[in-house]
């Protein structure tokens, strides 16, 4: 899975990121997007969704880092932060630590240490990205449903723009990550 999801991601960034933003060499990238890939499989092989199958964590968590960081170097390494502080390829915002479960709650040592391209920050990042999107998942009690539509717009909304009742507020980039999500579902291998 992780030499398939690397070469999509490759795919995506070549696609997306205009050659006049890249500043890194193609070795670099490779080896950077590779991080990635291997990252995100190990977190969810590692720390499984209950009931959610192996792909659909990785699904995911990759759709997340596509939209909110667009898997610019610039962000993964810290360089560049989000408007209100957020770091790494998922945007964690300083908010995170106000999660009220220990188990999902992130500290601000913990955030800084999540910027940096090499395997060990990229897994930081990760790691704690995928923690709050299981704490969504917790929070608001949202099933696998074999990737319905509703489910999947519900938790990227709750992942951008948290509420508290867990009803998203719509806006079109949540369909946007859905079929992105439900594209990448089907090209996934299984294991």
């Amino acid at each position: 899975m992780i030499e398939f999801l690397s070469a999509l991601l490759l795919a995506y960034h070549t696609g997306r990121v205009p050659e006049r933003y890249i500043h890194e060499t193609q070795a670099e990238r490779e080896s950077r997007i590779h991080n990635i890939a291997q990252a995100q499989a190990d977190e969810c092989l590692q720390n499984r969704i209950p009931g959610w199958p192996l792909k659909a964590c990785v699904a995911l968590g990759t759709t997340i880092t596509q939209y909110e960081s667009g898997l610019l170097e610039e962000v993964h390494s810290g360089a560049r932060t989000g408007p209100g502080g957020e770091l790494c390829l998922f945007q964690l915002h300083r908010a995170v630590r106000y999660i009220p479960i220990a188990k999902y709650a992130i500290t601000e040592a913990e955030r800084l240490d999540s910027v940096g391209t090499d395997l060990d920050h990229t897994r930081n990042c990760v790691r704690l990205g995928m923690r709050i999107v299981r704490w969504h998942i917790s929070r608001c009690k949202i099933k696998y449903e074999g990737g319905s539509w509703s489910t999947t717009i519900n938790l990227f909304a709750q992942y951008h723009q948290p509420t508290t009742d867990c009803y998203p507020v719509p806006f079109k980039t949540l369909s946007d990550r859905a079929l992105t999500y439900n594209r990448l579902m089907l090209k996934l291998p299984s294991k």
